[in-house]
C-alpha cells in the first residue's frame, strides 16, 4: 500500500517528492502560526512506514503494525517540512533474519524532520511486522 494514498495522509496534503513533505498552510497551523505538532507527528510516522515499504519491497506478503512512537520537537515549523528516515545496517540485518526465521519481527525507524535546513523534530517509531497468513 502506498502510504500517500492513506485518507488521513491525503487530508493533511502530505506529498511525496524525493521524501515526504508537508507544506505550511492555514488549515494545519497551531496557535503560534506554525505547523501543528499532530501534523508533524503524522508526517514522521508516515515517513517511517514509507521507509519500510521501500526498504523491504521483496516482502509482498507482510503486515506492518505500528506499536509506538515518540517525537521530540526542537523548533517551530514555519515552512515546508521534509522527512528523512533511517535504520542502522545492523538493525536491518537482525530484522530480516528474524522475519525470515520466525515470520515476525520488530524494527525501530528513526525519522528526522527538516525545514529550511533546520532540524525541526527527531522521532522513533517501533513497528511489528509479520508475514500474512494465506488461506
Amino acid at each position: 500500500m502506498n502510504v500517500v494514498k492513506i485518507p488521513f495522509v491525503k487530508l493533511l496534503d502530505i506529498n511525496l517528492t524525493e521524501t515526504l513533505e508537508l507544506k505550511l498552510k492555514k488549515e494545519i497551523t497551531n496557535h503560534l502560526g506554525s505547523i501543528h505538532a499532530g501534523a508533524l507527528y503524522t508526517l514522521a510516522e508516515t515517513q517511517s512506514g514509507l521507509f519500510l515499504q521501500e526498504q523491504f519491497k521483496e516482502y509482498k506478503n507482510v503486515l506492518p503494525i505500528l506499536r509506538g512512537g515518540e517525537i521530540k520537537y526542537k523548533k517551530e515549523a514555519k515552512g515546508t517540512v521534509s522527512a528523512i528516515a533511517k535504520v542502522d545496517k545492523e538493525s536491518l540485518e537482525k530484522f530480516e533474519n528474524t522475519l525470515n526465521k520466525r515470520g515476525k519481527a520488530l524494527i525501530e525507524v528513526e525519522v528526522k524532520l527538516y525545514s529550511n535546513n533546520n532540524l525541526i523534530a527527531s522521532s522513533k517509531f517501533n513497528w511489528f511486522i509479520r508475514v500474512k497468513l494465506t488461506s
